[in-house]
Formats: structure tokens, sequence, C-alpha cells
């Protein structure tokens, strides 16, 4: 039995968040790369060989997570006074959060075995399959950082946004069927490399039964914890 998934958003404020994230979140990402142009140049920034370093990782999602925590405190929650709840962060039976690792377990060996599967019949996929960012030039405290925005902070932002506000959102004008096919491509495109982008998409489906199924946030988030958890150490392991 699902929970009927409503949203106190109106289209206008809908719209409204929504396009805000898009042009904060290039905004930020157009003052980030000038920044480094007038600054230290973008070969010193990116490093040498065909891996990046974890700084760009980090940036890249302070930007993101920034962009999503501005949009929805500020215009949503403060401007327009929606209460928390709008956002599903209600309280749900404790099951779900046992069901929100299992879930995430279940999402990390499917796309496990789909990525290897691609890679088996297009080897040249595999190649974009490797550890994008360079772990061996990292501090412990670059580790560390990494760790708290890939595992705690942005799996927060993500789903206050892609699963506490827009999925919702839009099913109001949408069936339900059409909301999670859209909010989980724009959540795997947010992703921009392409392993990511399908691994993402892919796990956007078992986070959204999970919402549907307890009607709050809380086990999703748990779930994308998880799951980032996961994938960052098989990164680390196979670097």
């Amino acid at each position: 039995m699902f929970v009927k998934i409503e949203s106190t958003w109106s289209r206008k404020q809908g719209w409204l968040i929504l396009l805000s994230f898009l042009v904060l979140y290039a905004l930020f990402s157009a003052l980030h790369v000038q920044i480094v142009k007038l600054g230290i140049g973008f070969e010193n920034y990116l490093g040498e060989g065909d891996q990046l370093p974890p700084h760009v990782l980090i940036l890249g999602q302070v930007i993101k997570a920034g962009s999503i925590g501005i949009v929805i405190y500020f215009l949503g929650l403060k401007y327009y006074k929606i209460d928390k709840s709008a956002i599903k962060l209600v309280n749900c039976a404790f099951k779900y959060y046992w069901w929100a690792v299992l879930l995430a377990l279940l999402s990390f060996a499917f796309r496990l075995w789909l990525m290897k599967s691609i890679a088996t019949e297009m080897p040249d996929w595999a190649r974009m399959m490797r550890p994008v960012f360079d772990w061996r030039t990292s501090s412990w405290l670059m580790i560390v950082t990494i760790l708290v925005m890939t595992i705690i902070i942005t799996p927060i932002a993500e789903e206050v946004f892609f699963r506490g506000f827009l999925f919702p959102w839009m099913c109001q004008a949408r069936p339900v069927w059409l909301a999670m096919l859209a909010s989980s491509l724009m959540f795997g495109v947010s992703h921009i490399i392409p392993p990511q982008v399908i691994s993402a998409f892919i796990g956007s489906f078992f986070i959204l039964f999970l919402l549907m199924k307890s009607g709050s946030l809380y086990p999703c988030i748990v779930c994308h914890i998880v799951g980032n958890g996961l994938g960052l150490g098989l990164e680390l392991f196979v670097k």
C-alpha cells in the first residue's frame, strides 16, 4: 500500500523554485570558473593526467548543495512560509529505516551489475567507469571533507530537492509514473559523468519507492547516505 504523495507547492511556487535553483547553480558555477581562470588557472586546478584532484569534487558538491539550500530555505521555507512537512520531513515507522538500508544494498548491487554488463558489451565504456578523482593526492583533511560532503551533506540536499520538493510538486499535475521518470531523469543528469548519470537515475526509483511507502523523506536520506557510502568505498578500494 502506497502513501498518496501530496504537495502544498502551487504551480507558480514550484516553477519559481525550480528555475531559481537552475539559475543560482549556473551563476555559482560560472563564478567558480572565473575565479579559477583569473586565479590559479585551469592547469593547476585540474592537475595532470586523466583523473581530477578531489577538490574539484568537493567544490562541485558545495555549489550544488549550497544552491539547493539557499533556494529551499530562503525562497520556500522563509519567503513562502511553507512548513517542513511540505518537503516530507515528517516522522514515519522505524521499519522503513531498515527498508532504507536494504534498498540501498539492492540498488547498489543492481547498479554494479548493470555497469559491469554494459562494460562487457562495450569495452570502451569501462574507461569511463574508472575512478574520476585521484585519491592518491588527498590529505587526511581532504578525505574527511570528501566523506562529509559525499556521504552526509550532498545526500541530504539532493533528497530535499529531488524527492522532498520536485517529485511531490510534479505529482500534482502529472501521473505518478511520469513524475517519477522526470524527477529521476533530472536527478541523473545533475551528476554529469555518464556512469554516475545512469547509476543515479536508476537509484532514484528505489528511493522514490521508499518515499511512496513511508511518506517520509528521512528513510530516503538514510538510503541515499548508505548508497553513497557504498559507492565511495568501492571507488577508494579500486583506486
